[in-house]
């Protein structure tokens, strides 16, 4: 009996799984069948749609595989209705180790290069990664700055101090100090201007 782990397969194993069947029979002395007293049929475990797109999803995959540095996470989701349409992760591993080679010499022998791998396929970046939200909200709130006039194209050059205080709390940027930010801007600066700037106060 296989049992999940993780992901979907943990979460809706009991309706995955389904229910084994039994027979009670009576034997003779050597073993033999006599007669049937219970059978129970077993029952299949119910089947699951899942909203990713397959076409999608193999695009996803091959993207990364051929990124400069093999690894990475890419999830589509419409935003309609909040459906995962493609959840990719790289590098990643084969979970038929898990079920059908673990109990192997080979078998421990991939675990034992999987969990030394210094890129950590058994880490499902999609779900398990930590990222600084940050980036996700640049196009936004450039846009934003651009419409109440914060910033213009010709003069938008900044200079990131390492990091931004607000109160008496003082965040230190990833990386340290970024230097001269032009228009790849870092998470801070962009803050920093919108603060700045009579944004927040026009949307107020």
């Amino acid at each position: 009996m296989f049992i999940g782990q993780e992901g979907i397969e943990k979460v809706y194993d009991d309706y995955l799984r389904g229910k084994d069947g039994y027979r009670k029979v009576i034997v003779d002395s050597r073993g033999h069948i006599q007669s049937e007293v219970e059978r129970v049929e077993p029952q299949s475990g119910q089947d699951m749609v899942t909203t990713i797109d397959l076409d999608l999803q193999q695009v996803a995959e091959d993207q990364l595989r051929k990124s400069p540095q093999g690894r990475g996470v890419i999830i589509a989701m419409d935003p309609n209705n909040g459906e995962i349409l493609a959840l990719a992760s790289l590098p990643t591993f084969d979970p038929n180790l898990f079920s059908q080679r673990i109990a192997s010499k080979e078998g421990r022998a991939e675990y034992a290069a999987l969990l030394a791998d210094p890129k950590k396929p058994l880490l499902n970046r999609a779900v398990q990664g930590r990222f600084p939200p940050g980036s996700t909200w640049k196009p936004l709130m450039a846009t934003a700055g651009l419409q109440q006039g914060a910033i213009t194209i010709a003069h938008s050059n900044l200079t990131c101090g390492g990091g931004i205080t607000i109160g008496n709390k003082f965040t230190r940027c990833m990386g340290g100090n970024h230097g001269f930010a032009g228009r790849a801007l870092c998470d801070h600066e962009i803050l920093r201007w919108l603060l700045l700037s009579s944004w927040f106060e026009d949307e107020a």
